[in-house]
């Protein structure tokens, strides 16, 4: 990978878009491009914009206080710009730069264009070959690459001086840069800061946790007793529906069953009734045969409308005690309280008033004669109270009814004599004419037969008419207190056979379906809301306890993974380290020509400080601590050099030009143990004299092989190892030009 392109526009001194082309690697090095002209022509802001465009945030490094300033600010001659943009295109056809973490895959462009652009609202964007991206992707781009805006890519005049006088911990930065860890340096960093928050999220989701608990509990505990009342209202439904049933069905099958006999007494009658009327008809058949009896027809109508005033009689008695036995029923199903029984009551009346009658002594008669008397009074008439009919029992009485029907028993008995009278009077008759009308009272004989048993049939469906009302009353009665109690389970019920009802004692059942509604009542009811309160939380509570489970599961795997890194970047380290000091040496004697030099570890000491009350960069600070001692142990690093015939502890002591060579070494170690793709030298050589501008230029050659190179200089040594010159120079409207000419092309040209 190489640097292929530079474009400058509205960038400092650079108002015009301005565009620098850099040299593919040929003959198995890569390009050296210098860049000259005169002091205040602009050289600087080309390091300068490719410091920028890879990320630098510091304007003081840029040489400006705020962000615009590194907009063109216009001349006299030239307005000023309203924004700042430059490309750095990098050719990847080598597949240096890799995709995302994978090590393996290439990134899948052979040139990758880095924009920055900034206006002077101070809106900023940062590109990737034209697609928009935040400067932590560009970092981490260009980590992988190894370089980065503070790396050793881009080294002025005063970077090289700083780099002896920095302290140990800055050195240490610009090494870790150089031993090509700054990727696992920022992949670790994001990595503390994932851990730092899912500790954050796993904090706050054990407060959460904590809060939701209780109301957890308490929800689960009216569930439970919501629970506990759909298994009681499952088994009083059980209850009832056994309860109910097997009185429902029971009554059922009575009632089907006089029914029944009701309606087969109903046929039996009026079959009957066809035969009564059929001898009837055949009798009075007779009867106009024998119209010369004017006396026996008579008798005939008489008995035959005693015989109806009988039946219609009969009839009247029968509707009203099957209306006083329904009446009855109904009475009997309400609720009263039980009347007290009054024979006890009674009985021991009459031992009092006996047992008063039966003093008989003189002086006990003298002494109590006027108060017995008084109490016997009041005993006989409480006695004439209480003595009543039925006393033992209470029973429903409907005395107008019962008046009635004693009015029509008594009119039936003497139905019963005239009709007795007008048979006797018949059968004196037919006697007396038994030889003609033999055939006639052979007939009245069938009839009266039939009438008795039509009779009996009529007590019989009479009887039956009664038991089926109370058994109907019975039902009606059961089945509204079914829709009163259990409306949702009448047509259930009704289904119900006597196979599906089990043999349990009613009075049993009852008690039961008591004591269950009693604990019903006891549990009382439960919201729906409540339910479905307790459903949302306890998801959500499971759904937290697993967002800890997940989260306790991702700080293992994310302190490994930084355990990994520190790992790598700790064998990394050290072998960058031995490379560096071994080079650093090698070149320092070729600059020196002799003397001796290094790099040495410093160890950090362990501290111990409280943890409490920490913001959160310093709580970041503290969890790095805490992970391992990876970045623990080197504190920074120390560099020491002394030249031929010196014997120096302190590099301070250098003079300048000293320093500056010692410095070079260093870079140049650092380029050859690690090369960055491309590295921008500003300058740097300034304070060489022209033997060690000599020095510099052929190390600068042998480490071209490895790196581009892009140097600013003066030095004409530095020019010479150029393989292209680009020439900065400034108009008077303040504007940076650039012209360019190929080392070879201008050798040719001269001779």
């Amino acid at each position: 990978m190489y640097l292929q392109k530079l474009e400058i526009q509205g960038f400092k001194s650079f108002a015009q878009k301005t565009v620098l082309e850099f040299m593919s690697p040929f003959k198995g090095k890569c390009s050296n491009t210098g860049i000259v002209g005169p002091n205040g022509s602009g050289k600087s802001n080309v390091a300068d914009a490719i410091r920028w465009v890879l990320g630098e945030q510091s304007l003081k490094l840029l040489r400006g206080k705020k962000s615009e300033d590194v907009i063109f600010s216009g001349s006299d001659k030239k307005s000023r710009m309203g924004f700042a943009q430059v490309t750095l295109t990098l050719n990847n056809e080598d597949g240096t730069i890799k995709a995302s973490d994978n090590e393996d895959t290439a990134l899948d462009f052979s040139e990758i264009a880095i924009t920055r652009r900034v206006y002077r609202s101070g809106e900023s964007d940062y590109m990737i070959n034209g697609n928009k991206v935040r400067l932590a992707d560009i970092q981490m781009l260009l980590a992988r690459a190894h370089f980065a805006e503070k790396s050793y890519t881009v080294i002025g005049q005063g970077m090289i001086d700083h780099m002896l006088q920095a302290s140990p911990a800055e050195r240490k930065k610009f090494f870790d840069e150089a031993a090509g860890i700054k990727e696992f340096q920022i992949k670790r960093h994001h990595a503390v800061l994932k851990l730092h928050a899912t500790k954050e999220n796993l904090h706050e989701t054990k407060m959460l946790l904590q809060e939701i608990e209780p109301r957890l509990n308490s929800l689960r505990r009216q569930v439970k007793r919501l629970e506990k009342r759909e298994v009681l209202e499952k088994e009083l439904n059980e209850n009832y529906l056994q309860y109910y049933g097997s009185q429902l069905v029971l009554i059922n099958e009575k009632y089907q069953k006089l029914q029944k006999q009701n309606n087969e007494l109903d046929a039996q009658k009026k079959s009957l009734n066809e035969i009564y009327e059929n001898a009837f008809a055949k009798m009075r058949a007779l009867e106009v045969e024998e119209t010369a009896n004017d006396g026996y027809s008579q008798l005939q109508k008489e008995y035959e409308q005693a015989y109806q005033k009988k039946s219609q009689v009969r009839e009247e008695i029968l509707q009203l005690k099957n209306a006083v036995e329904i009446a009855k029923m109904r009475a009997q199903t309400q609720k009263k309280f039980t009347p007290l029984p009054l024979s006890k009551i009674i009985s021991e009346l009459e031992i009092l008033d006996k047992e008063v009658k039966s003093v008989e002594t003189q002086e006990e008669i003298s002494r109590v004669k006027s108060f017995i008397q008084k109490i016997s009074q009041r005993i006989v008439g409480l006695l004439k109270n209480l003595q009543q009919p039925a006393p033992e029992k209470i029973e429903f009485k409907d005395e107008k009814a019962e008046e009635q029907i004693q009015e029509l028993e008594k009119t039936l008995v003497i139905l019963e004599g005239e009709i007795k009278d007008i048979q006797n009077r018949i059968h004196d008759a037919n006697k007396q004419e038994s030889k003609n009308k033999s055939a006639f009272f052979s007939l009245q004989k069938d009839l009266q037969e039939k009438q008795h048993e039509l009779h009996k049939i009529e007590q019989h469906a009479s009887s039956v008419a009664i038991e089926f009302a109370r058994v109907q009353t019975r039902r009606e009665t059961l089945l509204e207190e079914i829709d009163r109690e259990v409306p949702q389970m009448r047509d259930a019920l009704m289904r119900l056979k006597k196979q599906d009802i089990e043999t349990v004692q009613v009075s049993d059942l009852q008690t039961e379906v008591y004591r269950l509604r009693r604990q019903l009542e006891l549990i009382g009811s439960i919201d729906d809301e409540t339910v479905q309160e307790y459903k949302e939380t306890s998801e959500r509570f499971e759904f937290l306890s697993e967002q800890v489970g997940d989260l306790d599961s991702a700080m293992s795997s994310i302190e490994k993974a930084i355990g990994e890194l520190d790992e790598v970047m700790t064998k990394r380290r050290k072998s960058a380290f031995t490379a560096i000091n071994k080079e650093f040496d090698r070149f320092f004697k070729i600059l020196f020509d002799g003397g001796k030099s290094g790099i040495v570890e410093i160890k950090a000491e362990k501290k111990s400080k409280s943890h409490e009350h920490l913001e959160e960069d310093e709580e970041i600070e503290k969890l790095e601590e805490e992970l391992g001692p990876a970045e623990e142990e080197l504190a920074g690093i120390d560099i020491f050099a002394q030249p031929p015939g010196k014997r120096i502890k302190d590099i301070n002591v250098l003079s300048g030009g000293e320093r500056a060579l010692t410095s070079v070494a260093l870079v140049c170690a650092i380029l050859s143990t690690n090369p960055s793709p491309f590295v921008v030298l500003d300058e740097v050589d300034a304070a060489l004299d022209e033997s060690n501008s000599i020095r510099f230029a052929e190390i600068v050659g042998e480490l071209a092989a490895k790196t581009q190179f892009i140097i600013i200089t003066h030095n004409r040594a530095t020019m010479e190892k150029g393989d292209v010159l680009y020439g900065v120079t400034m108009s008077d409207d303040s504007v940076s030009h650039v012209l360019s000419i190929k080392l070879e092309d201008a050798t040719s040209y001269a001779k």
